[in-house]
């Protein structure tokens, strides 16, 4: 593989992350979706789109922005920190383990940002199945069909979930997960930067504009993620499935609460 930003001249490092998602094919029945076919990847120069990815529901396909990533991969290299020999990249002001060993930093650092985009695009395809299955396909085994249906036609359910899954799989599949090293900047994400975006939101005092941030449910996902993160732990494989079915459903005012009741409560992931 090659050792520069020159890589993303091709899909190698795509395909290389992508190869070692079997997990992901383990969603798939966790989720029970009835004809899903893997989204497939590309890669063009640019898109006119906020993100480094998107998912192109019409063409089933994952499409990442060259100049996104490599603007991106450019600034996190500039800004990565480095805490108890880990290296961390920065997403919505969290904190995100990206690099041990030693190597090439620049490869490890784009494995890790194509990696988090690549896992949030996967979800809003899963959610795309879902949804054909709930509305077109009348599949009468999905239970609590109004709330699901709710949190898949809104900005807010579909990226906030998006974002969840992001994180929990991240750890899961770099393996994070098993070092206690990260879960000082787990919990820092969740006591120092989620409470403060909570208090910036308004949410702890009850704000009535909790709509008006369009990037809210990303960062409030994220923070999400990282509590599921922390409460789990090295169990965090075993109970994935638990993990994907709760996520599934999850909505602003479940996640809004779970995070509320950490962020002033932060040593009770590092001892429960």
């Amino acid at each position: 593989m090659k050792k520069s930003l020159g890589i993303l001249d091709e899909l190698d490092i795509i395909k290389h992350i992508k190869d070692k998602l079997g997990i992901i094919d383990h969603n798939i029945k966790i989720l029970k979706i009835s004809y899903y076919e893997k989204p497939k990847l590309k890669i063009v120069d640019d898109f006119y789109a906020y993100g480094l990815a998107i998912y192109s529901r019409r063409e089933n396909k994952i499409v990442f922005s060259r100049k996104a990533l490599k603007e991106e991969i450019d600034k996190q290299s500039k800004d990565y920190q480095e805490i108890e020999g880990i290296k961390y990249l920065k997403v919505s002001s969290l904190l995100y383990p990206f690099y041990i060993n030693e190597g090439n930093t620049i490869e490890a650092l784009t494995i890790a940002i194509i990696l988090l985009s690549l896992l949030h695009e996967s979800w809003h395809s899963f959610d795309e199945f879902i949804f054909k299955m709930l509305i077109f396909l009348g599949d009468s085994t999905i239970k609590n069909r109004d709330r699901l249906y709710k949190v898949l036609t809104t900005h807010y359910g579909i990226e906030l979930r998006a974002s969840a899954f992001e994180v929990i799989m991240y750890y899961l599949l770099t393996g994070f997960y098993k070092d206690k090293r990260v879960y000082i900047s787990v919990c820092n994400n969740i006591s120092t930067t989620c409470r403060k975006y909570l208090e910036e939101l308004g949410i702890i005092e009850r704000s009535e504009n909790i709509y008006t941030d369009y990037f809210a449910p990303y960062t409030l996902g994220r923070c999400y993620g990282n509590i599921i993160v922390a409460k789990y732990k090295s169990s965090l494989e075993k109970s994935i499935d638990k993990i994907i079915d709760d996520i599934v459903y999850l909505d602003e005012k479940r996640a809004i609460d779970e995070i509320k009741h950490y962020v002033y409560n932060p040593d009770k992931l590092l001892h429960d």
